[in-house]
């Protein structure tokens, strides 16, 4: 099997992704890969006289969620160090949201960060010390 990305589902602009033996009816495509003006995946057969012409294609559907209204207002009163709420609106869909994530500085480690993972229906996290 030959795995491509393409601009149709004809196979236009197509750009090889990868082969995939024979057994195998799976195709990993790692995170953050790059969309561009792809909007199909195809599946093209391959036998020892080439490719075959036609590929079976599945629309590439983009998850997208992001959320809105995200607002922080500084509490505290030192100069150059800041404490308070970051609050935000979830957006309408968040099915494919896993995880928030939040991380803050460990002052007495320069360049050392802590992040804690909260679930996506978490909205608002405070921490201390």
């Amino acid at each position: 099997y030959v795995v491509y990305l393409a601009a149709s589902a004809t196979g236009g602009s197509r750009s090889l992704l990868g082969n995939v033996t024979v057994g195998a009816n799976s195709f990993d495509i790692s995170a953050d890969f790059p969309l561009e003006n792809y909007t199909h995946v195809l599946v093209y057969t391959r036998s020892d006289f080439g490719e075959s012409s036609i590929p079976e294609a599945v629309p590439v559907v983009d998850v997208f969620s992001r959320v809105t209204d995200l607002d922080f207002v500084d509490k505290d009163l030192d100069a150059e160090q800041l404490g308070g709420f970051v609050r935000w609106i979830a957006p309408a869909d968040a099915s494919q949201v896993r995880a928030s994530g939040r991380c803050r500085p460990n002052p007495s480690k320069l360049g050392v960060v802590g992040v804690a993972v909260l679930p996506a229906s978490r909205k608002r996290f405070s921490h201390s010390g």
